[in-house]
């Protein structure tokens, strides 16, 4: 719940920059908007927060339906009933499947709401009309940027943890009260802890970059010529590898 209401912030966020931009130089753009992050989370948490509760419940829904099937498989593993097993088995992997594309419906729909303040239906509606007209680029998009931030995400945690160890191997190996098992266990633990903490905060990072990008994705398939206007240059470039956006099926 709390990822898919800063999901509709960034949106709204990066929605009002798109199409509300106005240039300065070539990396700045100012909007006629105070506080545009503070507007578009009251937004999320006001009149789109009906929207966002009523896809959450979806998702909800499917992993509660998940984790008795799960249930059901084990007691059935434990019975020695290998037939019952294996179909629950079978219906466990499509409801991940089903919930995996209802998790990444729903962050297009959640984008729709929060640029548009639609309710989730007409939202939901509008993104199968998207995911029709632009086809597998959608996934595509997400696919590349998934891996960049994952890699980022695995990067950040063993840089923190390795300096976490550093750090910590520093500090304790000149303390004479402190015996040799007591000095591993602290190094080990401070690793560990800075490679949690690595990771989550660049997680938290990379929440916000990858709702940007699919915000901007959706409001380049529904209107090109807003980023023409903003970033002329960027809009060049888009055209040139990614020529469908101005000729949608």
């Amino acid at each position: 719940m709390v990822q898919n209401v800063v999901h509709v912030t960034v949106s709204g966020l990066f929605a009002t920059v798109y199409f509300m931009g106005t240039p300065v130089s070539q990396w700045k753009v100012t909007v006629p908007v105070q506080n545009p992050t503070a507007k578009s989370a009251k937004r999320a948490m006001s009149t789109s927060f009906g929207s966002i509760c009523y896809g959450s419940l979806i998702i909800a829904l499917i992993q509660t339906l998940r984790y008795l099937v799960q249930s059901a498989r084990q007691q059935s593993q434990e019975e020695g009933n290998l037939f019952a097993f294996f179909c629950l088995y079978c219906l466990d992997c499509i409801l991940s499947i089903i919930e995996s594309l209802a998790e990444y419906f729903n962050k297009y729909a959640f984008t729709q709401v929060a640029i548009y303040g639609k309710d989730y239906c007409t939202a939901g509606k509008d993104t199968w009309r998207l995911v029709k007209s632009r086809g597998i680029d959608a996934i595509i998009n997400d696919s590349l940027v998934g891996n960049v931030l994952a890699f980022g995400a695995i990067f950040t945690g063993l840089f923190a943890g390795g300096f976490a160890f550093f750090a910590a191997f520093q500090l304790a190996k000149n303390k004479d009260e402190l015996e040799s098992d007591e000095k591993t266990l602290i190094y080990i633990m401070s690793g560990v802890l800075g490679l949690i903490s690595g990771f989550a905060e660049f997680n938290i990072m990379g929440e916000v970059i990858d709702s940007g990008v699919t915000t901007i994705f959706v409001c380049l398939a529904e209107d090109p010529y807003a980023l023409q206007r903003t970033q002329p240059e960027l809009f060049q470039k888009v055209v040139e590898v990614y020529p469908q956006v101005m000729n949608p099926v």
